[in-house]
């Protein structure tokens, strides 16, 4: 099973998008609120349910058709766990300082407004308990998870089918796409940002050859992010 993940782990991932959208359509008539008063609580707590719920059944699904997969990254991982461990520390520093530096070429390029998918998550913060806890869940364990599987370990096989490409195309079309997928319709500055950091991970992957390496980097990176975010709430 583990040589069709290339192909099934970006399908599930997209059948979990078009799952939760039917969802999303479904509820929203049925229950009569705006979908575009991203401020309400009710919206809120929507987003909360959806976003959680997408990556949880991604994450379980991927899971469960791929354990191998998993016993075999984990155990490469563990074999050579100071050479990854060493990646993961400078890998999450450097995604840091994309952070920094690809911040402020977008500022300099005049783009000055918060992207509309992190207005929904700095909302998420201000709801009730509840919802900081999805954000937690989705942002600093789902997400990393399913994301680094579908874009790095998926996105870099399903590249390099072509063969003789250079080792960079790989790590540049996943970011491309990596970054397009966090875009909200009529923004396209903000794929400058998310590409980078998307450019930063797969090297980190083309360095280390396991998944689990820039999964740890992301982890660490959204589990740093989110906690920046939350501190202004705690204040």
């Amino acid at each position: 099973m583990k040589r069709y993940a290339p192909i099934f782990i970006p399908g599930v991932y997209i059948a979990g998008l078009v799952l939760v959208n039917i969802i999303a359509v479904v509820y929203i008539v049925m229950s009569g609120i705006d979908p575009f008063d991203t401020a309400s609580m009710e919206m809120i707590r929507f987003n909360s349910l959806i976003n959680l719920g997408f990556y949880v059944f991604a994450f379980i699904v991927i899971g469960a058709l791929f354990h191998t997969l998993w016993r075999d990254e984990l155990r490469q991982f563990w074999h050579n766990r100071k050479q990854q461990l060493t990646i993961v520390a400078i890998g999450t520093v450097a995604m840091l300082g994309a952070m920094i530096a690809l911040s402020l070429i977008t500022t300099l390029l005049g783009y000055t407004e918060t992207p509309e998918n992190q207005e929904i998550l700095n909302m998420q913060l201000e709801g009730p308990l509840f919802d900081r806890i999805t954000l937690i869940l989705f942002s600093v364990l789902f997400a990393p998870v399913v994301e680094e599987l579908v874009f790095r370990y998926a996105g870099f096989r399903i590249v390099g089918y072509i063969k003789g490409l250079p080792k960079w195309v790989p790590v540049v079309v996943t970011a491309l796409v990596f970054g397009a997928i966090h875009l909200v319709a009529g923004e396209w500055m903000p794929i400058i940002y998310y590409a980078g950091l998307g450019v930063v991970l797969g090297v980190i992957y083309l360095k280390s050859t396991n998944i689990m390496t820039p999964i740890l980097v992301h982890m660490l990176f959204n589990g740093f992010v989110t906690l920046t975010m939350f501190l202004p709430v705690l204040e």
